[in-house]
């Protein structure tokens, strides 16, 4: 085992090189602890006494990940990043020369593309709670405004913190969202987000902090405070705590997906909310699905142009 330990060894070294400091750590902590494992079970696991990583196959990681779930409660995507960790470790033995082969190339796991759980909130009741929220005060209205563009947008915070100018657009009843080294995203907007974005773009534009004091005085913050200084994505983050936890959603993100599955409601098709939230693969989209997203489904096949109607159906197959 000695020479093992010397691999790993030299293994940690070339991360702190090849990667990035977080990843660095998660792969060391992955591969040590994959190694613990091997030298205790050993036995259950077919090893020799003095067993190598050549000894190490896919029976191996399969029984590691699977203890490694039950034993500790691990989700998909930490399973995933282990996985990657030992692949990645694997890959590097092979390359050093101290493997001929790799024996676990081809074992692969998908990952979960991340299952949401329905937010039972009745659309109407939502839209009512988001209008009742106090907004009386500079803090209040950033609060309120960025709650609702939260749940009409399907535009996670952390990119609504970054956005350079909300444009409103009213002869289409939209808002036309400008982001930083990025095209600009059309969404539309009820008539309280209209009220609640004119009045912030008022009292922005009447703050009292000089241009010179932001970062960029060429391009000034979008958010700002009272008093005109630009609020972090930290600090507007926070802001939403209070708000989320008196209309009983637990994040911002389970407020996003409240939005998404009230458009899917609503009418719309599948690759319309894949689009508006922006997701690479289709298949994301299924964990939007709920029964009033199935009955949607239903009649669109229904009364899809292209349907062949059941009588001519039957008159065809005679």
């Amino acid at each position: 085992m000695e020479n093992s330990f010397l691999i790993i060894s030299q293994y940690l070294s070339v991360l702190q090189v090849e990667t990035r400091p977080n990843t660095a750590r998660l792969y060391e902590a992955a591969i040590l602890r994959f190694s613990a494992y091997c030298t205790k079970r050993s036995a259950d696991l077919f090893l020799p006494e003095a067993w190598s990583w050549g000894d190490v196959g896919v029976q191996a990681l399969e029984r590691y990940l699977h203890q490694s779930r039950q034993e500790l409660g691990w989700s998909a995507n930490t399973t995933h990043a282990h996985l990657t960790a030992i692949r990645h470790f694997f890959r590097h033995l092979t390359r050093s020369g101290h493997l001929d082969r790799n024996p676990i190339q081809h074992y692969t796991r998908q990952k979960s593309a991340g299952l949401i759980k329905p937010l039972e909130v009745d659309p109407e009741v939502l839209a009512s709670q988001l209008q009742q929220l106090p907004c009386k005060t500079h803090k209040q209205l950033v609060q309120c405004l960025l709650l609702e563009l939260t749940y009409s947008t399907g535009v996670s915070v952390a990119q609504l913190c970054r956005v350079e100018n909300l444009e409103l657009l009213p002869q289409s009843g939209s808002l036309r969202i400008h982001f930083p080294k990025r095209l600009p995203l059309e969404r539309p907007l009820g008539e309280h987000g209209f009220s609640l974005l004119q009045h912030y773009l008022k009292m922005r534009k009447h703050s009292t902090a000089p241009q010179s004091s932001a970062p960029n005085p060429q391009c000034p913050p979008f958010w700002v405070d009272g008093e005109g200084r630009a609020l972090l994505g930290v600090q507007l983050k926070k802001l939403l705590e209070k708000p989320l936890q008196e209309l009983g959603v637990p994040n911002a993100n389970a407020l996003r997906d409240a939005g998404l599955q009230h458009l899917a409601a609503a009418g719309a098709d599948t690759r319309t909310l894949q689009n508006y939230r922006g997701l690479k693969r289709l298949q994301r989209v299924q964990d939007y699905k709920n029964p009033a997203f199935g009955e949607l489904q239903e009649r669109l096949l229904a009364f899809h142009p292209r349907r062949v109607p059941p009588a001519s159906a039957e008159k065809n197959s005679e």
